[in-house]
């Protein structure tokens, strides 16, 4: 049985300011009770969070962002029969 905790050791927010039309890249660096990295998951309460290609880096679009405007009045596609 390990005895260490789980650690994060940093979030990083790049703007760390963003207007409620903008869009921050988020890091997170997170080790597991092992030392070993962690992959972590992100949620908002306004905007939306989007996962990156990179491990544990997130774009969190404002309430007022186009990126999230353009994701929620999105065309829903009509299946075909």
């Amino acid at each position: 049985m390990y005895e260490k905790p789980i650690t994060i050791k940093a979030v990083i927010v790049d703007p760390p300011v963003i207007p409620s039309d903008g869009t921050a890249t988020i890091v997170v660096e997170a080790r597991n009770e092992r030392g070993w990295p962690m992959k972590i998951e992100v949620s908002a309460s306004e905007g939306f969070v989007e996962p990156t290609d990179e491990w544990n880096v997130f774009l969190w679009h404002g309430p007022r962002s186009l990126r999230r405007r353009s994701r929620l009045f999105r065309t829903p596609v009509a299946s075909r029969a």
